[in-house]
């Protein structure tokens, strides 16, 4: 997916090694001659699947959550972003429309896929009118996957295999065994590289807590990277804070984001009001329900709950991404991406400066 290689050097300044989440980090500020932040370039160069050059302006894709509100797909274009388009709800017999929609207007889709996708995938790559494909799995290493993967790369339109992502995935041993197995099975030379990876670390997933199973994020981003440096790497999950998107940028390409989307005011229509604030409603995907998909199901792992609303409007949130984004380029003496991955440095921490890095005031 990405055409320009990065240089992986990050320095880990602890001699400790053990799993590592977001909040057990901080960035080391460098010395810096950059005179303004806002020359500093937070935009990255990406191929898609028919090997055509895009530069996207943040290295962030939404989450493919079916509440978030159609009119917000123009300011994704507008703004120069990838819109990865949801495949449940509304959205569901809509996808083939809003994608199409999308690349009139010269955005940029990724196509977030299930298992019994293939028709509506084959189609859209057929006319061109999705720039990424996504295998939106729990767990990426379901046997199916790989019976459908074999369909698809054998299509002709498709140029760069590299521009679809397998997820989602956790260890190296789970990308590897993929690998081997459908390169034996399918008697094919090449497998996509690019991953997605997080398991049980969403905001509103309880898979940790019902199932024991899960990767610490930033440990297993970190462990992806050192096994597979020219890797196109996403991370989802574990962000909390804007800041956390500079910590997975050390490891990853792009990030998703969905629970800091849902502190914008219009990024749903279903907002509620409770002691004086508004919130908006937010749920894992496993609690969705779909008569056409026939998911009301078992085997739940998802949570509900309320986000409070923060931004006015999902422009001031985007906004607000860039610039802390060129902040911490400028704290690292870096004037890019590309830069910030060959010279970032960081400390490992500990509990207590959870407490340090917060807003302190005496009404808490």
């Amino acid at each position: 997916m990405i055409r320009k290689p990065f240089s992986y050097n990050a320095k880990e300044i602890d001699i400790r090694d053990f799993p590592l989440v977001f909040d057990d980090i901080l960035i080391v500020p460098e010395y810096s001659e950059i005179e303004t932040r806002k020359e500093i370039d937070v935009s990255l160069e990406l191929v898609n699947l028919y090997d055509e050059k895009i530069k996207v302006s943040l290295p962030i894709i939404n989450t493919p959550h079916p509440e978030i509100d159609e009119s917000n797909i123009n300011i994704f274009i507008k703004n120069g972003l990838i819109f990865n388009v949801p495949r449940f709800g509304k959205y569901y017999e809509k996808r083939k429309e809003i994608a199409k929609r999308i690349k009139k207007k010269d955005g940029y889709v990724m196509l977030s896929i299930g298992l019994n996708d293939f028709e509506l995938t084959k189609d859209l790559i057929k006319n061109k009118f999705v720039d990424f494909v996504c295998f939106d799995l729990a767990h990426g290493t379901h046997p199916f996957l790989l019976e459908f993967l074999n369909k698809l790369i054998d299509l002709k339109t498709i140029k760069n295999i590299n521009s679809i992502t397998i997820g989602n995935l956790g260890n190296i041993k789970e990308y590897k065994s993929l690998y081997f197995k459908f390169l034996k099975d399918y008697n094919k030379t090449s497998f996509p590289k690019s991953i997605k990876v997080g398991i049980g670390n969403g905001s509103t997933c309880l898979t940790r807590l019902k199932t024991g199973v899960g990767v610490p994020q930033f440990f297993a981003l970190k462990e992806f990277r050192k096994t597979f440096p020219d890797f196109i790497i996403i991370s989802d999950g574990g962000i909390n804070y804007i800041g956390d998107i500079a910590k997975a940028l050390i490891y990853a390409d792009l990030v998703f984001i969905g629970k800091l989307l849902f502190k914008c005011k219009n990024i749903t229509k279903k907002i509620v009001k409770k002691n004086k604030f508004l919130y908006n409603k937010y749920f894992g995907l496993s609690l969705y329900k779909d008569k056409k998909l026939k998911s009301d199901k078992d085997y739940i792992e998802g949570g509900k709950g309320l986000v409070r609303i923060e931004y006015f409007n999902l422009e001031e949130l985007i906004k607000d991404i860039k610039q802390s984004l060129q902040s911490t380029l400028s704290y690292c003496g870096c004037n890019n991406l590309y830069e910030f991955k060959s010279k970032v440095s960081y400390y490992i921490v500990n509990k207590n400066t959870l407490k340090e890095n917060s807003l302190r005031f005496d009404n808490d």
